[in-house]
């Protein structure tokens, strides 16, 4: 079976688990595997920072924080290890120095550690305790990679997911 036959399967079967909810997956055991696009055509407003974050990872982590139901909320903040805070807890970071340690963590996260295969992300910080860092051109398949970290930007991180 080809190397583009397992990522297809792999990428169908982690669609039929999250449905159509877009319900957050946490069930990577392992350090994650993925490829990265090109860093050509991002816009970047820093050297390891690019602003904005994709809206609808804004959206999900807004959603995940202040929801109360089952599904949503509980659910979605244990897989992705996020607290419960209010909506005005999330914000952007664009700070050079937080960006780089978010940067180097995420690299360091992968299967094969590398401080350097990371060359920019989005940060979102979520109340005073943690991290959603992504690296702008990382996908399993359709769906972008997330990894929530502590502040300290401690491995291993707390939680890795897609959306």
């Amino acid at each position: 079976m080809s190397e583009r036959t397992v990522r297809v399967r792999v990428a169908e079967r982690l669609a039929a688990l999250m449905g159509t909810l877009g319900v957050a997956w946490s069930g990577l055991t392992t350090p994650m595997q993925y490829h990265s696009a090109s860093a050509e055509g991002r816009p970047q407003d820093s050297a390891q920072c690019v602003v904005p974050p994709d809206s609808l990872l804004i959206e999900f982590v807004d959603t995940t924080v202040i929801s109360t139901d089952s599904l949503r909320g509980v659910g979605s903040r244990a897989n992705t290890q996020l607290p419960q805070v209010p909506k005005e807890s999330v914000s952007v970071v664009t700070n050079e120095a937080t960006c780089h340690r978010a940067r180097i963590a995420m690299g360091l996260a992968r299967a094969v550690p590398d401080s350097t295969a990371i060359a920019a992300v989005y940060l979102v910080r979520v109340g005073p305790t943690r991290y959603v860092v992504t690296d702008t051109g990382s996908y399993v398949g359709e769906f972008q990679i997330h990894i929530t970290f502590d502040s300290a930007f401690s491995l291993p991180p707390l939680a890795i997911w897609g959306q």
